[in-house]
C-alpha cells in the first residue's frame, strides 16, 4: 500500500472529483487488473472502466486513526488497485488515496499530483501514449533478443572473480560481539548542491562515491563491487506515466 492525504481549505470536493476522474482516465494503467493465465500473472487493460471515487460529508474532522483505518489489503486479483476518496467537513476537504505498489512508484506519485493540480485549475491531460503495458511487451521482446543475451555475457565477465561479502559483520558471523561504535557527522547540502553542479554529476553519484571509498577502507579490497536499485525509467517516453518500474531484484 502506498497511501497520503491531502487536505485543501475552502477547496470544491465536486470540482476535485471531476478532476481525479480526468486523471485517472488519463492514466489508465491505473485500472489494470491482474489474472493467472497459463501459470504466470498477466495484466488485463481496463481503460473503459469508470472511475471509482468515493465522496462522504463526515459529522467531525477526521483523525490519523480514521485515515489509518482506510488502508486495507488490496486483493490482487479482483479489487481496483487505486482507492480515491474524497471527505468533507466544514471547509475542509480531505483527498485520501492508496496505490498499490504493484502499479505505482515514487515517480507516478509525483506525477500524478502535479497532474490532480493541473486538472483543478481547468486543464486538460494528455492521456498516456506510451504505457507500462507497452512497457511490459517491449521488455518481454527484450528477454528474448540478441542483445539480452550479449548483455548477460557482458555483465557476467564484469562480475568473474568478484567474491561475496556482508558488511558490517555478525556476532554469528565473527564468534563474539563486534566492537560497537557511532560516527556522526554533519555536511551542509548547501556545499554538496554546488559542487554537484560545478562537476556536473547527481547528488546520488556523489554519494555513492562517497560509500565506495568507506567500503575499500573497512574491507581492504582492491576491487569493491556492489548491487543497487535501478529506478527504470532511462526512457524519455517513461517521464510521465504510471507503473512500477524501480527493479529491487
Amino acid at each position: 500500500n502506498v497511501p497520503e492525504v491531502h487536505v485543501m481549505k475552502d477547496g470544491d470536493a465536486e470540482k476535485l472529483r471531476q478532476a481525479l476522474e480526468k486523471v485517472v482516465n488519463a492514466h489508465p494503467y491505473l485500472k489494470t487488473h491482474f489474472v493467472q493465465h497459463e501459470g504466470d500473472v498477466m495484466q488485463i487493460r481496463r481503460d473503459e472502466e469508470p472511475v471509482e471515487i468515493l465522496m462522504e460529508t463526515l459529522h467531525e474532522a477526521p483523525d490519523v486513526a480514521f485515515f489509518q483505518s482506510r488502508v486495507r489489503p488490496f486483493d490482487l486479483y479482483n479489487d481496483t488497485l487505486y482507492r480515491m476518496e474524497l471527505y468533507t467537513f466544514e471547509s475542509k476537504v480531505y483527498f485520501f488515496m492508496d496505490i498499490h505498489h504493484s502499479i505505482y512508484d515514487g515517480a507516478s506519485s509525483l506525477f500524478l499530483l502535479r497532474d490532480i493540480f493541473v486538472a483543478y485549475q481547468g486543464e486538460d491531460i494528455p492521456t498516456e501514449e506510451y504505457t507500462a503495458f507497452d512497457f511490459a511487451l517491449d521488455e518481454l521482446k527484450l528477454l528474448k533478443s540478441e542483445s539480452y543475451g550479449e548483455a548477460e555475457e557482458y555483465f557476467g565477465k564484469l562480475l568473474d572473480g568478484s567474491s561475496t561479502a556482508v558488511y558490517p559483520l555478525s556476532k554469528e558471523r565473527v564468534g563474539e560481539e563486534p566492537d560497537q561504535g557511532e560516527l556522526d557527522w554533519k555536511i551542509s547540502g548547501s556545499n554538496i548542491t554546488p559542487f554537484c553542479q560545478d562537476h556536473n554529476i547527481t547528488p546520488n553519484s556523489y554519494f555513492l562515491t562517497m560509500m565506495m571509498h568507506v567500503l575499500h577502507a573497512v574491507t581492504r579490497e582492491e576491487r569493491i563491487t556492489i548491487t543497487t536499485i535501478n529506478n527504470g525509467r532511462s526512457d524519455g517516453r517513461m517521464m510521465g506515466i504510471m507503473g512500477m518500474f524501480v527493479k529491487t531484484i
